[in-house]
């Protein structure tokens, strides 16, 4: 009996392929996204550090370009705090499409290796059936066999 061949093996390594991409996409957004978390993370210390040194150093006695100094100070940190949330929300995003992605190419793949194993069942019923029938002719062969070289 012939050997079992499924035509769309080169189409299912490809998606097998493309799911390995997706997941190694994925990981990279992953992993950029924990370091926009690190970075959003830092910001917001920053910021509270410098509103905790500007209610300290207002008690004292500060001169005019110092508080003008650490205020604008104060700004820039909350700018940089707002762009690293935007960043982060950004990569979440991206995140959130890699794995929708991910998703894809595994549901796309696992469509051909159903389908590959429903046609491997029935091949392997075939061949089965097959050597059923085999058998039984074999059988039947050596009862006739026996049958005429009984007789006599």
């Amino acid at each position: 009996m012939r050997r079992f061949n499924f035509r769309l093996d080169t189409v299912r390594a490809l998606r097998e392929q493309r799911e390995e991409q997706a997941k190694e996409a994925l990981a990279r957004e992953l992993a950029m996204k924990q370091r926009e978390e690190a970075h959003a993370a830092a910001a917001a210390s920053r910021l509270a550090n410098a509103h905790t040194n500007a209610t300290s150093s207002s008690r004292g006695a500060s001169d005019a370009k110092n508080l003008i100094a650490h205020q604008q100070y104060i700004e820039r940190v909350e700018r940089e705090r707002h762009i690293a949330e935007a960043e982060l929300v950004l990569r979440e995003r991206v995140v959130d499409e890699r794995r929708d992605g991910l998703a894809d190419a595994a549901m796309k793949r696992e469509v051909l290796e159903r389908m590959r194993e429903r046609k491997q069942r029935a091949h392997d019923k075939e061949v089965a059936a097959a050597e059923e029938r085999l058998r039984d002719d074999v059988a039947l062969g050596a009862r006739a066999r026996r049958g005429i070289g009984g007789g006599q």
